[in-house]
């Protein structure tokens, strides 16, 4: 399992994303970014593949790309109703969920 955290201009970081076995991380890299505003935090084992590697493998399956930025579209859809009741919800239901 990863979690993904946002940190703050102060220092400080919210958990922002988990990814588990079925996961990827590291969408920024499929997208073409060379860096991310996100830090990824590894409470499990993991499986990894140095960014030289991976895009070769992306070159060669382009279906695999497809499905990684597919996986990006979910994990966005998943998360996009919890930002609007977090701003319309008092803080104990927010902290309830």
């Amino acid at each position: 399992m990863a979690s993904i955290l946002n940190v703050m201009n102060d220092g400080k970081s919210v958990e922002v994303g988990l990814a588990g076995k079925e996961g990827f991380i590291g969408l920024p890299m499929v997208a073409g970014f060379r860096s991310s505003g996100s830090r990824v935090v590894t409470q499990a084992a993991t499986f990894r593949i140095s960014v030289t590697d991976m895009r070769e493998v992306l070159r060669q399956c382009p279906k695999l790309g497809v499905s990684l930025l597919r996986y990006s579209q979910e994990a966005t859809m998943e998360v996009t109703p919890d930002c609007g009741l977090q701003s319309s919800d008092e803080i104990d239901q927010r902290l309830a969920r």
